[in-house]
């Protein structure tokens, strides 16, 4: 897993998850409308960025 943050750690905080199969690219329209006013933490799941493979919960845990 990899984490993406866009703005100013100063602002109020959104946590934005995506739906299974899917990129963060799903969410670039509301990471457009809201990163101007929140900072927004959008985590990218193992296997759904290149060179990266998702094995288990896990996994995920003690890799991040």
């Amino acid at each position: 897993m990899k984490i993406v943050t866009y703005e100013n750690r100063e602002k109020e905080k959104i946590l934005l998850l995506y739906p299974m199969f899917t990129s963060a690219k799903f969410i670039d329209f509301v990471i457009d409308r809201l990163s101007n006013k929140y900072y927004l933490i959008i985590p990218t799941y193992s296997g759904h960025y290149e060179n990266s493979d998702y094995i288990s919960m896990k996994d995920e845990e003690k890799n991040y």
